[in-house]
């Protein structure tokens, strides 16, 4: 990973959305109504249709998101898997799992596309979690992944000690979801899971952490809830926020208070949320209308992200800052 060192621009925060591949079709999925709406949305970004088999719209998703990335200007993304629910004798509740981006998919793409870097999922609640880091460790992984509300586990139960001295010992970062989840409709989601709050286990016990979405919640009293998050950077040197899906009109508050916070500012980590759609007209009355209309022009999503923060006013060692953090070999 040494050429992490010359990358001026990496996303921290990038998904790989898959089905279970547990399922190989679409009338399989246990999924109501509603998700099925979303589904088709994102599917639609991906400019990928919806088909019985999803052995083809797992290939034309895959081909989609490493024609986005090569075409982007990123020097680096960070692909994510996304893990799934587990019970207490750490197998996997199908019914809890129908998006779920095998470890070993990341691992592959990676492989095959020198832009990408892995960054694997792993619920602490599987009955292989310890094993799994390594593995991650092996595979030159530079985050693990945690979507608590959607993987069903408390990051607060210290039952996971373990894991997280096992994530420091391997120096591996955790990068963890915060915030009210809306982006999969539909699907069971706990958000009380996805609270601040629920991190200071792992901050305590001195993993390496990237609190993300800036650390906002929902878009009531986002200004009080970010001078904790202000108060827990002062407090934890090892602690950092993404403005990832921040280009949005329910983050702008968050968007503000980090720009406006010199602190925050500089622990902050550039990411996009792919697929999760960007957009500057939210900003219109700090960028102008001219500068708004340019930005919407811009065709590949990563780039217009990019060019939505640069714009407003993100350093240049926001979008390089994740290397950083990481032990370069």
């Amino acid at each position: 990973m040494k050429d992490l060192k010359k990358a001026k621009i990496i996303d921290t925060h990038f998904h790989l959305p898959m089905l279970n591949p547990a399922y190989s079709s679409m009338s399989e999925l246990p999924i109501n109504f509603i998700a099925k709406v979303g589904l088709k949305s994102y599917l639609k970004i991906l400019k990928t249709e919806m088909q019985e088999d999803l052995t083809i719209v797992r290939k034309g998703i895959e081909k989609r998101i490493v024609e986005i990335v090569n075409e982007s200007k990123v020097d680096k993304t960070v692909l994510f898997g996304f893990d799934g629910a587990y019970d207490n004798n750490g197998e996997m509740i199908m019914k809890h799992s129908v998006l779920v981006t095998p470890n070993a998919e990341v691992y592959r793409v990676v492989k095959e596309n020198n832009k990408f870097l892995p960054g694997p999922s792993i619920n602490p609640m599987r009955k292989d979690a310890l094993e799994q880091l390594e593995i991650a460790k092996e595979q030159n992984a530079v985050l693990i992944k945690f979507l608590p509300g959607k993987m069903l586990f408390d990051p607060s139960d210290k039952k996971f000690t373990k894991f997280y001295e096992k994530a420091k010992e391997l120096d591996l970062i955790i990068l963890s979801h915060v915030g009210q989840e809306h982006a999969l409709p539909g699907m069971k989601i706990v958000n009380s899971l996805n609270k601040l709050e629920k991190l200071e286990l792992m901050l305590e016990i001195g993993c390496k952490v990237i609190v993300a979405h800036g650390g906002g919640y929902s878009w009531f009293r986002e200004k009080q809830r970010f001078a904790k998050v202000v108060a827990w950077l002062e407090k934890y040197p090892k602690m950092y926020i993404d403005n990832s899906a921040l280009s949005s009109a329910h983050r702008k508050v968050t968007m503000y208070s980090i720009l406006n916070n010199q602190l925050a500012h500089s622990r902050t980590i550039f990411g996009t949320d792919f697929p999760v759609p960007n957009y500057p007209e939210p900003f219109i009355f700090r960028l102008g209308r001219e500068k708004v209309n340019e930005l919407k022009a811009i065709s590949n999503p990563i780039d217009r992200d990019i060019e939505i923060k640069k714009a407003l006013g993100f350093s240049d060692d926001s979008f390089r800052r994740l290397s950083e953090l990481i032990s370069l070999q």
